[in-house]
């Protein structure tokens, strides 16, 4: 499937900060459009924003930043643990590979919602 197609059929243009970008959907009642049966249906091919949660920069900012996204997500503390050079190394990557700006894709999803 063309990125395009991956785009309009699984995303959505949020507005966060000021900034159009493409966000997976989400289901009725707000899990992600891949959580299916309890599971993610593609985790082994699942982008850099899933596989890098819950160790994004406005969550590792203070321990008090961490506990709020713990009551929010019933995954956070739950796992393996992580090394700090793994943690770093996914926040290097999303910092290089920024959220996709919806107002510069060619072509690209103008799903609001």
């Amino acid at each position: 499937m063309s990125e395009s197609d991956v785009i309009s059929r699984y995303c959505k243009v949020v507005d966060i900060s000021g900034i159009r970008q493409i966000s997976l959907a989400e289901q009725e009642n707000m899990d992600c459009v891949f959580w299916i049966d309890g599971a993610c249906s593609v985790y082994q091919h699942r982008p850099l924003q899933c596989r890098s949660f819950p160790f994004w920069a406005p969550y590792l900012g203070s321990r008090e930043d961490w506990d709020d996204l713990e009551t929010m997500c019933p995954g956070v503390n739950v796992g393996p643990v992580h090394s700090p050079d793994e943690i770093e190394s996914w926040m290097a990557k999303r910092r290089r590979e920024p959220p996709l700006d919806a107002d510069t894709l060619s072509g690209g999803a103008d799903n609001e919602g």
